[in-house]
């Protein structure tokens, strides 16, 4: 399975997505945009506290945590 969306960059401090079936926009307030890896579906893994965050971009909500995530 692939990711639903493309990260399009920085806009006004918040990481900009564009799903890619529908053009649709959406916007995170979140740190570490570096960092950030695109799952699958509408999720993407950021590090934070130590560990990964598992967003989803739809929802605008850490789903899960990923312990195993490399963060620095």
């Amino acid at each position: 399975m692939a990711n639903d969306f493309e990260y399009v960059g920085e806009q006004n401090g918040r990481a900009g997505f564009r799903e890619k079936s529908t053009g649709v926009g959406y916007s995170l307030d979140i740190w570490n945009q570096d960092q950030l890896q695109l799952l699958d579906g509408d999720e993407l893994v950021v590090p934070m506290d130590g560990k990964g965050a598992v967003w989803s971009i739809r929802e605008n909500r850490i789903v899960r945590w990923d312990y195993n995530f490399p963060s620095s």
